[in-house]
């Protein structure tokens, strides 16, 4: 089950950053493409999938559980400050887990009611 929903996310990543596999699952470049793909398959991998930060070498090489931690907190704000990487964020849990962005969708749109 973990193996087709990680297999998923690297397909929408590779078409959403134009990158390789190889790029998302090690850490051999620092280009930022291949960073933010990173960054999101680590964030997915933690938030959806429920791999502990130090168990995330054994799917991203190289990867040493304070990265792993430090890119969770970068996306986390990355999200609520700029509109466009959530937006990134909204179309990459659409095309890999449904299930997830509609129910991310239902508590948007609850939260909505309340703040008007």
């Amino acid at each position: 089950m973990i193996e087709e929903r990680k297999m998923r996310a690297q397909e929408m990543l590779r078409k959403l950053f134009n990158v390789e596999n190889e790029d998302i699952i090690s850490m051999k470049s620092r280009k930022r493409n291949k960073i933010d793909a990173r960054k999101f398959f680590n964030y997915y991998l933690w938030k959806h999938c429920n791999i502990k930060h130090s168990y995330m070498k054994f799917h991203i090489e190289g990867m040493h559980h304070s990265t792993s931690i430090y890119f969770k907190n970068k996306l986390e704000f990355e999200l609520t400050q700029y509109p466009e990487i959530q937006q990134d964020w909204d179309s990459f849990l659409l095309h890999v887990d449904h299930a997830v962005w509609r129910e991310q969708l239902h508590i948007k749109t609850a939260m909505a009611k309340y703040l008007i």
